[in-house]
């Protein structure tokens, strides 16, 4: 339920992008347990993730490229010249890029109701 999410961690992520918009992947790593609350605020693009920030692995936060590999599974790759993190395989939905509802109408009933 949006009302019991703690919403200063979502309008802190959606701050931090430009457009509100980007990978499903990023929205859940930096949502954490929020990410099924703010969920039902989103809606799909017809857009994919090209890349990926590590928000992990590196200290200077690179950029994963998504690769697809030759069995359709899809692979975040490091993208510095000297690769310092691990690779991660992602699933399809990780890399379709997620977006503020743009007619406001999950957004504006759920803030109602705070």
């Amino acid at each position: 339920m949006i009302a019991a999410m703690r919403m200063t961690t979502f309008w802190n992520a959606i701050e931090d992008l430009i457009g509100a918009a980007t990978s499903q992947r990023e929205w859940a790593e930096m949502l954490g347990a929020e990410w099924g609350p703010a969920a039902t605020l989103l809606r799909p693009t017809d857009k994919r993730a090209e890349e990926l920030v590590c928000r992990k692995g590196c200290v200077d936060g690179c950029m994963r490229r998504v690769v697809s590999l030759i069995d359709g599974r899809l692979r975040a790759e490091c993208g510095n010249p000297s690769p310092i993190c691990d690779s991660v395989i992602l699933d399809e939905a990780e890399v379709n890029i997620l977006a503020l509802d743009p007619q406001g109408n999950r957004v504006n009933a759920s803030v109602t109701k705070l």
